[in-house]
């Protein structure tokens, strides 16, 4: 089982079922989807402007700086555009009081995507299975960081903490998920480029990202707080100490991802 690495299991009480967890996620999402789409939108339009900018031929090298610049301002909006994200979701924020909570965590945003990247190379080092593994007992990593103020490693330690004795669940839901934006991508999106061109492709992609973006927050947002209910009475007794001890597993990914990472530096190093 995948809670027997690392820590023993924190045992609570069963998730709620994946209906009970859709019809919840699918409220928060109908009531708050224009903000949501709006937080969306504005990352994506620097992306693809840079994308564009940067493809255009035969016009110098300004075009390429120019197109550079665009996607880097995207790129950085999209970590500051994920927390707002889950504040609007979580706090009934709207977009500009969502993207100043995106901006006041930034950083902490950006450190916490960084330890989740290196201890999931690190897993994946260790063969596919453990990284695996220690992605889903990562992925609410941004969300104890937002709703708990957890920083740093603290963040990932939660994430863990509340996936641990559901893990099974947890990969499940997250499972379910990803199958039906695929599903839909597959049945909407092809026969509509297929149909309509290229643009009209384009224009339902978008709309599709949109879409998964912003219920997929919802969706684990509910998964979050249902872990969260479940592990109340074992955070508040012994086994909350969880989060604080030493995790073997975890240690190990960060180990071997800086191990990995510092072999890419050096062989790019050497090939340049």
């Amino acid at each position: 089982m995948p809670e027997s690495i690392g820590q023993a299991p924190a045992q609570g009480t069963p998730m709620d079922p994946l209906g009970v967890l859709l019809g919840n996620a699918w409220k928060r999402f109908a009531a708050k989807f224009w903000t949501l789409a709006w937080i969306f939108v504005l990352p994506t339009v620097f992306i693809i402007g840079g994308q564009l900018e940067g493809g255009r031929k035969g016009l110098g090298g300004g075009v390429a700086v120019a197109g550079g610049a665009l996607s880097l301002v995207g790129t950085l909006l999209s970590v500051a555009a994920t927390v707002a994200l889950i504040s609007a979701l979580a706090r009934g924020t709207g977009i500009a009081e969502s993207y100043r909570a995106g901006m006041k965590l930034f950083w902490p945003a950006v450190w916490v995507g960084i330890l989740n990247m290196v201890a999931v190379v690190g897993g994946g080092a260790m063969l596919i299975v453990p990284g695996v593994m220690i992605a889903i007992s990562l992925v609410f990593a941004n969300y104890a960081l937002v709703l708990e103020g957890a920083r740093g490693v603290r963040a990932l330690r939660l994430s863990r903490f509340y996936v641990k004795g559901h893990w099974w669940a947890v990969f499940a839901r997250l499972l379910f998920i990803t199958v039906i934006f695929f599903a839909v991508t597959a049945f909407v999106y092809s026969p509509i480029r297929h149909l309509a061109g290229p643009v009209a492709g384009a224009v339902a992609s978008f709309i599709i990202l949109i879409c998964y973006a912003a219920f997929s927050t919802a969706y684990a947002l509910e998964m979050y707080e249902n872990l969260r209910r479940c592990k109340a009475d074992v955070a508040a007794g012994e086994g909350g100490a969880d989060i604080l001890r030493r995790d073997s597993f975890l240690e190990a990914c960060f180990i071997l991802g800086a191990v990995v990472f510092a072999f890419i530096i050096l062989f790019t190093t050497r090939v340049i």
